[in-house]
């Protein structure tokens, strides 16, 4: 055979289905990451070449040690948003190594499935695996955590640092979320590569191919990616070699170092072809470590492989199943189980509501199984009580309401309290003039009448002293301090609109990215019931438009200056124009950018001109002018058909077009027909506003 160097970071591509490679090709997204993390790593580290390369050498001598049952410890690390889509049960949990059992066991039924050319050769490790019950510290565990992680949707190795990977030489992390940055359905180290990566060492999977239920697509490929990843983890390659390119014809000319898996290119596009043929071989198509929808098996020799890896000192992997180590994870024969006294959480959806209104709590406690559940809501004087799992609560008095929930079981009792954490607000108004101002000089956040969601209550909304527009004091995001893709919101108080006939919202707001590259945006919503449901108010202001930064790139903390700021406005959409209570939510996306600010908030009759509307709310911009045989015309934003018309100084239209637009337009318009003189651009927009500007053509 021949062997080529392993790869350092092995990763199976996210494939549980033809759908899910649509969807990812129609996105334009990519199913494997692999080169692109070998690569980050290799250049990060070149001076661990050497090596790894011995390590992976030493590898492929068989190691001549204990071929007994082992036992391993595990921890998964669930990575949520409260969201039930990513906070996955325990159940789910436990078919993930009930799937992991029958597999390193061949206790699968669906072996029988295996064609008869492969039946023979089918492995089995003969290894267990079990939630620890005992965590680093000797404290009782259920083998799983749970945490709050804002890039479950796009993880990447920072999921490791947010999770920190308990002693990889005492148990295997998985970290399970809701997707993985550039598309790939789990990955893991190799040995060779772990022996330098102690802090990184475990398996990151996705929970839609992870068990048997729950979120979990439950196709054979799906349920079957830990057990893969498991393969990697313990130093199997794919069936085709060392990559994540399965079906190129060049990988005849590489290898698994494994003696019984045929030479095969691979199966790159999760069929289930038994008859394949390449190489000169009937290829294991239903092999584990192949991208096939029917993985089904290991073969005697991944089987002999992994059995190596695990007895070798290579990162400590000998140590996971020592009767030391049992003992020390709980994980030992004969262990008597305990109950682990529960850890709190909860969520409570709306966070915020009128008075009078229901708020929904729901207990999301973890590590042991609560028996009984108090929620306390105090605001003040104001006191309210719950009990069970998932009570519904009406409040009738307004406030800023601080919530704790107290569960137990017998094993003891633990209580969480979650600050400032709703805000039921008055039904009525609290402004009912024409016109309002606020210039953030009356100490609003700490005073009630802005109301902050404690997405991050140290970086997120706050007053600062720092700079501002009129006064002393604006409103910021430390946003520069904040994980990408985490979102920062604040509520407004609430204003009558019905005395006000043709609404807008106007504020002053400063930015700055630290790179090209960052795509922040603030959206901002509306909502006529105090925030139970709320209404997206476009376009927003988006660090990839052109009009999006108020200053340069700035990559230390961004203060603005007095010149670094800008004036934004949106029309107020009509059907809230004679609402009696409404509030506004300023909701900022991390994209990578600095620091936030928003001044002197004006809500009221329109006061700004179409131009400024039109440069605010759609970057509107048109070039060169004078113009000579070409007029640029561009906007941001804009979603359906607009018109542009071009009138000579007596109001005579000469040319026109309508335009589809979804986003960004640029369009040329031709001027080599036209005579020199004054001419008059129209713009008519999707939202029924009318802009006409001067241009004069000079040939």
């Amino acid at each position: 055979m021949i062997y080529r160097r392993l790869t350092i970071l092995t990763v199976l591509c996210c494939a549980f289905s033809l759908t899910c490679a649509q969807v990812q090709q129609e996105d334009g997204k990519r199913t494997c990451i692999t080169n692109e993390m070998v690569e980050k790593f290799l250049a990060s580290h070149p001076e661990l070449a050497g090596e790894i390369k011995a390590l992976e050498e030493s590898a492929e001598v068989e190691y001549q040690g204990d071929r007994a049952t082992k036992i391993f410890p595990m921890v998964f690390h669930i990575m949520h948003t409260y969201s039930s889509s990513d906070y996955i049960s325990n159940d789910q949990v436990s078919s993930a190594v009930k799937v992991l059992n029958d597999d390193f066991q061949n206790l699968s039924g669906d072996t029988s499935l295996v064609v008869a050319a492969f039946k023979n050769i089918i492995g089995n490790p003969n290894w267990e695996f079990r939630l620890a019950r005992k965590d680093p510290n000797g404290n009782c565990t259920n083998g799983i955590t749970r945490w709050f992680y804002p890039l479950t949707e796009e993880a990447s190795e920072s999921v490791k640092e947010f999770a920190p990977t308990w002693p990889r030489n005492k148990y295997i992390n998985v970290w399970v979320v809701k997707g993985i940055e550039g598309g790939a359905g789990g990955y893991t180290y190799n040995p060779s590569t772990a022996q330098f990566t102690p802090n990184y060492d475990g398996i990151v999977v996705v929970n839609t191919q992870f068990g048997t239920t729950g979120t979990s697509y439950n196709s054979l490929f799906s349920k079957r990616t830990l057990s893969h990843e498991v393969g990697h983890f313990f130093n199997l390659r794919h069936t085709w070699g060392n990559t994540n390119t399965p079906g190129l014809s060049s990988n005849c000319n590489s290898d698994d170092n494994v003696n019984d898996t045929p030479n095969t290119i691979g199966v790159a596009n999760q069929s289930c072809n038994t008859l394949q043929v390449t190489c000169n071989s009937l290829d294991n198509v239903q092999n584990i470590m192949d991208y096939s929808s029917c993985p089904l098996m290991f073969t005697v020799g991944q089987a002999t492989r992994m059995i190596n890896a695990a007895n070798s000192g290579t990162a400590q992997r000998n140590n996971l199943s020592t009767a030391n180590n049992l003992i020390a994870t709980g994980t030992q024969n004969g262990y008597t189980d305990t109950i682990c006294v529960p850890l709190s959480d909860f969520i409570a959806t709306p966070q915020t509501i009128c008075a009078g209104g229901t708020v929904s709590l729901m207990d999301m406690s973890w590590r042991g199984t609560p028996t009984s559940w108090t929620y306390t809501l105090t605001s003040g004087n104001n006191t309210l009580s719950a009990s069970g799992p998932n009570p519904n609560v009406t409040i009738p008095n307004p406030g800023i309401y601080d919530i704790t929930l107290l569960t137990s079981n017998s094993a003891g009792q633990n209580s969480k309290t979650k600050a400032n954490y709703l805000a039921v607000f008055p039904a009525s108004a609290m402004y009912n003039s024409s016109n309002y101002f606020d210039d953030f000089e009356s100490n609003p956040i700490q005073g009630g009448l802005w109301f902050t969601m404690k997405d991050d209550p140290v970086n997120g909304w706050q007053e600062s002293s720092a700079a501002s527009v009129s006064g002393s004091k604006s409103v910021f995001v430390r946003n520069g301090n904040i994980m990408k893709y985490s979102k920062q919101s604040i509520v407004s108080p609430s204003y009558d609109l019905s005395q006000t006939s043709n609404p807008y919202l106007k504020f002053k707001y400063a930015f700055a990215k630290k790179a090209d590259d960052n795509n922040d945006f603030l959206r901002i919503y509306i909502s006529t019931n105090c925030g139970t449901t709320w209404s997206l108010i476009p376009p927003g202001i988006s660090a990839s438009a052109t009009s999006g930064p108020t200053a340069p790139n700035t990559s230390g903390n961004f203060v603005p200056n007095s010149s670094q700021w800008k004036q934004f406005s949106v029309k107020i959409p009509t059907s809230y124009q004679n609402s009696t209570n409404v509030r506004f939510r300023f909701e900022l996306t991390n994209g990578g950018g600095n620091h936030f600010y928003i001044d002197d908030l004006n809500i009221g009759d329109q006061f700004a001109s179409q131009k400024e509307i039109l440069e605010n709310e759609y970057s509107f911009s048109c070039y060169p002018n004078p113009a000579n045989d070409i007029l640029q015309l561009k906007l941001d934003h804009v979603f359906g058909y607009f018109k542009w018309q071009i009138l000579d100084a007596s109001g005579r239209m000469v040319d026109g077009n309508y335009v589809m637009a979804s986003g960004t337009v640029n369009e040329t318009i031709a001027l080599h027909s036209f005579n020199s003189g004054l001419y008059f651009l129209r713009i008519i927009l999707p939202d029924g506003l009318v802009h006409v500007e001067k241009i004069l053509v000079a040939h």
